[in-house]
């Protein structure tokens, strides 16, 4: 892991799980590039550690947010 990559992580840490989904949110109005596939990957794994049930069942669902899930 480079260090550029923990301090994004790190700074995605510090957000509400509300803060990060609404980043997460935000990204899908973007084209999709490499760096917008891996900050939604980072985004991603902040949410899992913070609830691996709630991640899984967002997962397993069809819905593009994790908004119903984790709020």
């Amino acid at each position: 892991m480079t260090t550029q990559e923990q301090t994004a992580r790190n700074m995605l840490n510090k957000h509400t799980t509300e803060g990060l989904i609404q980043l997460f949110e935000e990204t899908n109005n973007n084209r999709v590039t490499e760096d917008v596939a891996m900050v939604r990957g980072w985004i991603m794994d902040v949410l899992e550690a913070r609830d691996v049930e709630k991640f899984d069942a967002w997962l397993d669902s069809i819905q593009d947010s994790p908004r119903a899930f984790f709020l």
